[in-house]
């Protein structure tokens, strides 16, 4: 179906057309002629990206936009100039929202309203992982509150952080989700610059906010145009957005529509001051200058972060040992920091059964970032196939602080217990594994003890087991998989 396409393809479009939608509307009001027409559907068009995507904060923030655009048109503006037009305007909108919301097709059950009633568990889990990540972006600013752990650090310290949340919350449902995500954002722009810039960084982002509502506050009423209104209300659409927005400023698209929407709502502020004598002209060759540095700085950053993504690329797509280890160094060399490249590395040695020499590449892809549940689970199996049980045993106790309602992770510890003599630690972790979910946690307990294959011929006869494939998390199954292929090739 074609919401579909635009949910998974043309979502992040989204915010961008809500901030934009306003302007587009008002360029459409503006004049009676054919660019009217034009840009009234161009506005038509960006609603309709907004509620094909599906997103639940999109049309909250889309639709308190256009509240705030038709009302401020109405109240800042002469009725009699807009009112008709702008009312057929906005009955085309809500047209629109209706018809998105008809389920045409048996297999398009899924609507912008249905989501935001939570009526179907993707919708939930979604809504879950918001609060699970803000909850973690809270954490993250209570261990650095002055400062924060630093720009875009969200993901270095995402499992310090998910340590703490879960030492708070250890009986929460919600830890038992995104276990092998790996989150590099907060969905949250506002706790996100807490976590990462502390109550510094926070506090010069609300002088910025305060700044822009104090622009269209105090602007006199002479000076509110329609493109003044418009620009206020896809602000505000932005800004809303931006509380449960995964791109908001970390896009620069995104972002420089919202500076693009401030530059153009204060020109009839610059008109005031330069009535009151001051001269912004004079500051112009500075402003340019500072933009073209900031411009030059991030060509420079996107280009090195670009050509390393390449060769990470172009090492998954290699076809021998020796193209795979020369494309990952020069993707390392550019960033030796990343600890994305060094996950890749520690990989393509892990599936060649060469754990020992992974385990190094492992232990700083964990301490990076990179620390998913099937991380760990790979660190710890390639400490055990080196002989390294206390290592192992203290990998897994680290992995249940981060994720405490694993059962994938709660049971390989225990068969690992069972198998290193400790039997009443491994019944004790069994039994926190059951639980959490029976069901899953007997199938993954027999997977980790007798093998995958014991369970998909045992599953079949046992309704009371899950087959391999509705083991969850899904990566897990798949790492557990290839450590098994391992263990038979070479025991």
């Amino acid at each position: 179906p074609i919401t579909q396409t635009f949910t998974y393809r043309y979502y992040k479009y989204a915010e961008i057309s809500l901030t934009l939608l306003p302007l587009f509307l008002a360029l459409g009001l503006y004049k009676k002629s054919k660019p009217a027409l034009f840009y009234i559907g161009v506005g038509l068009l960006a609603w309709m990206v907004v509620l094909l995507s599906l997103s639940r904060t999109m049309f909250v923030a889309g639709s308190v936009s256009l509240v705030l655009f038709f009302g401020l048109l109405w109240i800042k503006q002469n009725r009699q100039t807009y009112f008709k037009n702008s009312l057929r305007l906005l009955s085309l909108l809500v047209i629109l929202v209706c018809l998105t919301q008809i389920s045409f097709f048996p297999a398009q059950e899924t609507t912008t309203l249905n989501r935001l009633a939570l009526k179907d568990e993707s919708s939930q889990t979604s809504f879950d992982s918001r609060l699970l990540f803000w909850g973690i972006a809270i954490e993250s600013f209570k261990q650095n509150k002055l400062l924060g752990t630093g720009a875009d650090n969200f993901a270095l310290d995402y499992k310090n952080a998910r340590v703490s949340f879960s030492a708070l919350n250890a009986e929460n449902k919600i830890l038992e989700i995104n276990e092998d995500v790996l989150p590099e954002r907060a969905h949250n722009e506002y706790l996100q610059i807490l976590s990462e810039l502390g109550a510094v960084g926070g506090g010069l982002f609300i002088w910025l906010i305060g700044g822009v509502f104090c622009l269209f506050v105090f602007t006199k009423k002479a000076h509110f145009s329609l493109l003044s209104i418009a620009s206020a209300a896809g602000i505000a659409g932005f800004l809303l957005s931006s509380s449960a927005s995964a791109y908001s400023f970390r896009v620069p698209a995104n972002g420089l529509c919202f500076f693009f929407l401030l530059a153009l709502g204060a020109h009839g502020f610059s008109k005031t001051n330069r009535e009151s004598g001051f001269d912004f002209a004079k500051l112009k060759p500075y402003f340019m200058a500072g933009g073209l540095m900031i411009c030059a700085a991030m060509l420079i950053f996107s280009g090195l972060r670009g050509v390393s993504l390449m060769y990470l690329a172009n090492a998954q797509k290699s076809v021998g040992t020796a193209e795979f280890e020369a494309n990952i160094q020069k993707a390392t060399a550019l960033d030796p920091d990343d600890g994305l490249f060094r996950f890749y590395q520690a990989g393509e040695l892990y599936n060649q059964g060469l754990t020992a020499e992974s385990i190094p590449h492992l232990n700083f892809a964990v301490e990076h970032g990179i620390a998913g549940s099937t991380s760990y689970f790979m660190l710890a199996t390639a400490q055990i196939r080196a002989g390294k049980n206390t290592a192992a045993e203290q990998t897994f106790t680290e992995a249940l602080r981060v994720y405490p309602r694993s059962v994938f992770l709660r049971t390989a510890f225990a068969s690992f217990l069972r198998k290193s003599g400790k039997d009443r630690q491994s019944d004790a972790e069994n039994h926190i594994a059951l639980s959490i979910d029976k069901k899953q946690a007997q199938s993954w307990y027999l997977a980790h003890s007798e093998g995958l294959e014991k369970l998909s011929i045992t599953a079949a006869e046992n309704k009371d087991l899950s087959e391999p494939m509705e083991l969850r998390p899904a990566s897990g199954a798949i790492a557990l998989r290839n450590y098994q292929l391992i263990l038979k090739k070479n025991p």
